[in-house]
């Protein structure tokens, strides 16, 4: 079961729904109750085993102190 995100023109609450792709487009507002609601483009994460000279201490993706997180050496200027 997809998990997707909304934005209510309500009240401009963010929220994620954890549903069917055909009950998507019936979400309502967890916080106002509002049915207008507007599903947003989701972003993910990913991990990668790459070798730790690859990776940085701290990650853009907010991974800090994680080795092998994957992330460029180069995104830090290192």
């Amino acid at each position: 079961m997809p998990i997707y995100e909304y934005a209510c023109r309500s009240c401009n609450a963010r929220f994620e729904l954890l549903t069917t792709m055909s009950k998507a487009d019936k979400a309502a507002c967890p916080k106002c109750g509002a049915g207008d609601v507007k599903r947003l483009m989701s972003t993910f994460a990913s991990l990668s085993t790459a070798s730790s000279d690859l990776a940085c201490d701290t990650c853009e993706m907010g991974y800090q102190g994680v080795s092998g997180c994957g992330c460029p050496a180069v995104c830090h200027g290192h």
